[in-house]
């Protein structure tokens, strides 16, 4: 790109860089502040060089992962966390039918992930990005980053929005709405789960 660029007169980071990034951001779904931060960000020579080969990894995968979006937050000066990985995650169960305003405030306030949960979330972040929607483990795994309870908190409010749209019956929707969920038929409900949102 940059031979090409500069071939035309043009400014490689400016005019093509940016808007490809900022193009992969709006496909995984990332709202128009974050991308409107790349956008007007400043990044060095060095940055761009290093984000090079994040930039190629993208195009070829066709969606980012946890570590291509640390790259882009260092080289563009943006905050990881709340720039780009609670927006990704709100914005993910939000497409389900998830989170209540209060929940998200809760994902919003909520501190960057421990050394213990940081592995299973990147893992959760670049399936969420791969797939498009979170699956069971994903849930989970970035429920418990943010404080969330995965099965009360997520799970079950993404359950209760499918069956809405399926037309399932109100009394039906209702009695999942009012139920506890039971640990035990826990495996199940992942598999169902799964099953109900891909």
């Amino acid at each position: 790109l940059k031979t090409f660029a500069q071939a035309l007169g043009l400014d490689p980071v400016k005019h093509f860089l940016k808007p490809l990034l900022q193009k992969a951001l709006e496909l995984v779904g990332f709202e128009h502040d974050t991308i409107d931060k790349v956008r007007d960000a400043h990044a060095s020579d060095e940055q761009v060089e290093r984000l090079k080969s994040t930039f190629e990894d993208i195009m070829e995968r066709r969606y980012p992962v946890y570590d291509d979006l640390d790259a882009i937050a260092d080289a563009f000066g943006l905050d990881l966390m709340a720039d780009l990985l609670k927006p990704l995650a709100i914005r993910a169960f939000q497409s389900l039918g998830a989170l209540t305003r209060e929940q998200i405030e809760k994902i919003e306030q909520a501190p960057m992930p421990n050394d213990e949960q940081i592995a299973t979330f990147k893992e959760a972040v670049s399936n969420i990005t791969r797939k498009g929607y979170p699956g069971f483990s994903e849930a989970e795994a970035v429920a418990r980053s943010f404080g969330l309870d995965p099965l009360r908190d997520l799970l079950k409010p993404i359950v209760v929005a499918a069956f809405r749209q399926l037309n399932i019956p109100q009394p039906v929707v209702q009695m999942i709405e009012d139920a506890e969920p039971d640990f035990e038929e826990i495996d199940a409900f992942k598999a169902a789960l799964d099953r109900v949102i891909s």
